[in-house]
C-alpha cells in the first residue's frame, strides 16, 4: 500500500489488488474515493482497513471469475474536520477522478453532497455512500437551510446520497427510551418532571440530535417535560476547551434556552464527536456528577475505552450492532480480524458496505457496456438500488460469495447483497433502517443489551430483542 501526503491530507491508494501469472488481464480499473479520519477527531485506522478489505475481497472475486475489471479505492484523511474533508473530496473527485465516494460523518457528508447541487460548480457529480452520517436533516425532502445549495444537498432530490447508517431521529428515540426506563417514567430526581439536557456540537449532527430528542420527548414522555441544549463549537479543541464550565450549566436547574428554572436534568445526552466526547466524559467523571450520562454513537469506540478506562463505566447509548447478527456479519468480522489483527470498531462494517455498494453498483452498471471505462457516475448512482434486488441470489461478504455474485452480474442476473452491517435495502430517498442496540459500558467494555426496531413504519422504535 502506498501512502503520500498531499495538501495536508493523508491519502492512501489501496491499489487494485490481486496478482499472479494466472490472473486475467486487467482491462479496466474503476476508481472509488473514500474519506476516513486517519488523524484528528475520531481517528482510527479501522475504517481504512475495512475499506481496504472490501476492495481486496471484491478484486479477488473478480480475479476468480475471470473478469478484467478491478477497483482502486483511494482513502483520504478527513481529519475529523469538515474543512479538511471537503478539500480531500475535491481532490478525489477533481484530480483523482473517482466515480463514487464514501464519506463518514454528517459534517463531512453534507458539504461533499453540496458539490452535486452547486449550479456554479465545476466538479463532476458523483454518488455518495456514507457510513457515519446520522443527521436527521439528510435525505429529508422538507429540510430547510438559509443556504439554498446546502438545502438542496440535504433534500437530495436527485438521489446522489445513500446512507449506510441510521437516522439520528431514531437514535434519539432509543436514547429517550433508555432515560424513560429509569426512575418513575424517567423522573430520576423525584421532582415529578422529566428533563433532558443535551450537550451538543453546533453543526448538522448536534443540531439534529437536539431536534430529534425534543420530538422524542413529545412523543414518549407522560410527565411534564423539558429539554435544554447547550452547544459547543464544532471546532472546539478537546485538549484546551473549558468543558467543566459548560458542564456546570448542563447539570444545574436553570434552563439556558428558556431562561427559567425548570429543575435538575434526569439525564444528560452528549452529542459530540469522538475526541470531544472523550474529553467530556472524562470531565464529567472527574467532576463527580451523578446524573445518568448517555452519549451518541460517536462515543462507541473501543480506543476511547482504552484511553480513559473506568471513567467511561456507566455511560450508555445506542448504535447499530458492531456487525450484523447473521452469517454475513460474522463473515465480515472473521475476515477483518484475520486481516487487521483486531476486532473491528463499530463503524467498520458500515465503511466496508459503503465501498461495496458503490463497487457492486459499478459492476451492474458496467455490465451492458462494451468498454467499462465508459462507465459514468450517474450510471453507478442509478444501479445502487439493484444490488439488493427482490428475488436476487443472496451475496455476503466472502470472496467465494462475491465471486458467485460477480458471475451473476456478468450474466445480467440479479443479486441480493446482504452486508457486513446489515441489510442494504435502501428506501426511495436512500435511507436504511438498521436495528438499534442499547449499549452500556461495564468493566470498560461495550455491552450490547436490548435492541429496537426503528423505521418510518415503526416510528416509535418498539423493542424487538429483550435484554439478556
Amino acid at each position: 500500500m502506498k501512502r503520500t501526503v498531499m495538501l495536508g491530507m493523508v491519502v492512501s491508494s489501496l491499489g487494485a489488488c490481486g496478482g499472479g501469472s494466472s490472473q486475467p488481464t486487467v482491462k479496466s480499473t474503476i476508481p472509488i474515493g473514500a474519506l476516513a479520519a486517519v488523524t484528528g477527531n475520531g481517528a482510527t485506522l479501522d475504517y481504512q482497513k475495512a475499506l481496504e478489505l472490501a476492495q481486496d475481497q471484491l478484486n479477488q472475486a473478480l480475479q476468480k471469475s475471470g473478469s478484467g475489471i478491478r477497483f482502486a479505492v483511494t482513502v483520504a484523511d478527513s481529519q475529523g474536520s469538515a474543512t479538511a474533508a471537503t478539500a480531500a473530496a475535491m481532490n478525489l473527485i477533481g484530480t483523482t477522478g473517482v466515480k463514487g465516494i464514501v464519506t463518514d460523518v454528517s459534517g463531512d457528508t453534507v458539504p461533499v453532497n453540496m458539490f452535486n447541487y452547486d449550479p456554479a460548480g465545476t466538479l463532476p457529480k458523483v454518488p455518495i455512500t456514507c457510513y457515519a452520517c446520522s443527521s436527521s436533516f439528510i435525505n429529508d425532502p422538507n429540510a430547510t437551510d438559509a443556504d439554498p445549495i446546502k438545502q438542496a444537498a440535504l433534500r437530495d432530490t436527485d438521489n446522489w446520497l445513500y446512507r449506510v447508517f441510521f437516522n439520528a431521529k431514531y437514535e434519539a428515540l432509543v436514547q429517550t427510551q433508555i432515560a424513560l426506563h429509569k426512575g418513575t417514567s424517567g423522573d430520576v430526581n423525584g421532582d415529578g418532571k422529566f428533563k433532558i439536557a443535551v450537550y451538543a456540537q453546533n453543526d448538522a449532527f448536534g443540531q439534529s440530535v437536539s431536534t430529534s430528542i425534543t420530538a422524542a420527548m413529545t412523543a414518549l414522555s407522560t410527565l411534564p417535560s423539558s429539554i435544554e441544549t447547550i452547544f459547543v463549537p464544532a471546532n472546539a479543541d478537546p485538549n484546551s476547551y473549558n468543558w467543566s464550565a459548560d458542564l456546570a450549566k448542563v447539570v444545574d436547574n436553570y434552563n439556558e434556552n428558556t431562561m427559567a428554572t425548570d429543575g435538575v436534568p434526569d439525564a444528560v445526552v452528549v452529542a459530540v464527536l469522538s475526541a470531544g466526547a472523550t474529553a467530556i466524559v472524562s470531565a464529567y467523571h472527574n467532576g463527580g456528577y451523578t446524573i445518568p450520562l448517555e452519549a451518541a454513537t460517536a462515543f462507541r469506540r473501543d480506543y476511547i475505552l482504552r484511553s480513559i478506562g473506568a471513567a467511561a463505566d456507566g455511560v450508555e447509548g445506542d448504535s447499530n450492532y458492531r456487525f450484523a447478527k447473521n452469517d454475513a456479519g460474522m463473515a465480515f468480522g472473521t475476515a477483518f480480524q484475520a486481516a487487521a489483527g483486531n476486532v473491528p470498531e463499530q463503524l467498520s462494517s458500515g465503511a466496508y458496505d459503503s465501498a461495496m455498494v458503490l463497487m457492486l453498483a459499478s459492476l451492474i452498471a458496467a455490465q451492458p457496456l462494451e468498454n467499462p471505462d465508459d462507465l459514468t457516475p450517474t450510471q453507478i448512482r442509478d444501479a445502487i438500488p439493484q444490488i439488493h434486488a427482490d428475488g436476487g441470489t443472496r451475496v455476503i461478504p466472502t470472496v467465494e460469495s462475491l465471486a458467485a455474485g460477480v458471475a451473476l452480474i456478468a450474466q445480467g442476473k440479479p443479486i441480493h447483497y446482504d452486508g457486513a452491517s446489515g441489510s442494504v435495502d435502501f428506501d426511495a430517498v436512500g435511507n436504511l433502517f438498521p436495528p438499534l442496540v442499547h449499549w452500556k459500558v461495564e468493566g470498560q467494555q461495550f455491552m450490547e443489551l436490548e435492541a429496537y426496531d426503528c423505521s418510518d413504519a415503526k416510528p416509535l422504535c418498539p423493542l424487538v430483542v429483550a435484554p439478556n
